[in-house]
């Protein structure tokens, strides 16, 4: 019927829109280099909020592209390393109770 037509349509206007996201044009593919490029530099110069900002525009138009991928996950690691996320953790001291050696072996021997 007429409802299965519109959901066939809908179905081939959704594979054509992943197959263009896939299949990059040339002019798409190009400026991701484009923005890779400048996105290494700005890694180089340790600029690393910029490079995943750059990256990520990169991989929106070429979603296949690892090294896209690669780069960013080493931004957001360098990140995390230069600013431990804004957290700085306190260590907290532990203390546990002191057991004596001739303690815990006494222990052992009476479960048995």
């Amino acid at each position: 019927g007429e409802g299965e037509e519109e959901e066939e349509e809908e179905v081939d206007e959704e594979f054509e829109r992943l197959k263009a996201k896939m299949e990059p044009t040339l002019d798409v593919r190009l400026a991701a280099l484009n923005l890779k490029e400048a996105a290494r530099a700005a890694y180089i110069k340790e600029d690393y909020a910029t490079a995943v900002a750059m990256l990520t525009e990169a991989i929106e138009n070429d979603p296949l592209d690892g090294d896209l991928h690669q780069l960013r996950s080493s931004c957001y690691l360098a990140l995390a390393a230069s600013k431990d996320f804004g957290h700085k953790k306190k260590k907290k001291k532990i203390n546990l109770p002191k057991v004596q050696h001739s303690q815990a072996k006494s222990k052992t021997k009476s479960k048995r």
